[in-house]
């Protein structure tokens, strides 16, 4: 996703600084050219600078974490020499967590949280395959953030990105949870695409159990959606038929995950409501012993 969204802006003409660990800093060619391929396989090639995580050499004005969920505190701890209270920081992950503690932990700074349904995956280091246009919601998550808010959406325009300003980011989070709370983790037990869970079978009856749970969760949270949680997670897996989940990707290539992140809060939530959650427990623990 950092890549996606760094080709899209260096094709808007902002320049955009890749900062990556040290030991990935060699499987970047010396031309440092990101390409990007549309989902109508339409490529476009930007020139970008790619740097050591700890080198950024000045302060940095806009900071974008497109980590996985897991890897934002190490970054943040990382970089804090270079980021003052002006530094604009806008968080790219899945579930719920780390979008509170950044804001904790940099309160002065101006700080967003988005919601994003593109698909992308790479098909080698800086060549991006946007694999479908999604919509990407971003809201602000401290005060600072509130202020200057229509000035940073509107920086962040560019081609092939649909965005959204809303005001409840929360809501957008939790229903995005909610959907990967359903789909994702099914995907890695049973090592398929999205649209296989629809097998009228086993998965499915598995999918819809999940979803009765996670309904009473957002009920009971407030963050119900409009239509029934079912036919939308529903209607996402038929859209999404041909992906991979991205916890299925970092599964398979052996990676964390960010199931913690997204099942993992929402049974916190469910037992803060004293809520049975059993078959997203027994999911979870049946992936943590297999992974």
């Amino acid at each position: 996703m950092g890549c996606l969204w760094a080709a899209r802006l260096r094709e808007k003409g902002h320049s955009c600084t890749l900062l990556v660990q040290s030991e990935r800093l060699n499987q970047y060619s010396k031309s440092n050219l990101v390409s990007y391929t549309s989902p109508d396989q339409v490529p476009s090639h930007n020139t970008i600078e790619v740097k050591v995580i700890d080198s950024p050499e000045q302060v940095i004005n806009n900071l974008i974490i497109a980590t996985k969920a897991g890897g934002v505190e190490s970054v943040l701890d990382t970089l804090k020499p270079w980021i003052k209270n002006t530094t604009r920081i806008l968080l790219l992950q899945n579930g719920m967590g780390t979008q509170h503690q950044v804001a904790q932990a940099f309160p002065e700074n101006p700080i967003w949280a988005a919601s994003i349904t593109d698909g992308a995956w790479l098909k080698s280091p800086l060549n991006v395959q946007h694999a479908g246009y999604g919509q990407t919601f971003i809201g602000p998550m401290t005060a600072a953030a509130e202020a200057i808010n229509d000035e940073f959406y509107r920086s962040l325009q560019a081609p092939a990105l649909s965005l959204e300003p809303v005001d409840n980011i929360e809501h957008k989070l939790w229903l995005k949870l909610a959907i990967n709370s359903c789909v994702n983790g099914l995907t890695v037990l049973y090592r398929c695409r999205n649209g296989e869970l629809l097998d009228g079978g086993e998965r499915e009856q598995h999918l819809q159990a999940l979803c009765r749970e996670t309904a009473q969760v957002l009920q009971a949270a407030g963050y119900l959606p409009e239509q029934p949680l079912l036919s939308l997670v529903t209607q996402v897996a038929a859209a999404t038929g041909n992906n991979y989940s991205s916890s299925y990707q970092d599964a398979t290539n052996n990676r964390p995950t960010e199931l913690a992140w997204i099942n993992g809060v929402l049974i916190k939530e469910a037992t803060k409501y004293g809520l049975d959650v059993s078959a997203h427990k027994a999911l979870m623990r049946t992936l943590n012993e297999a992974y």
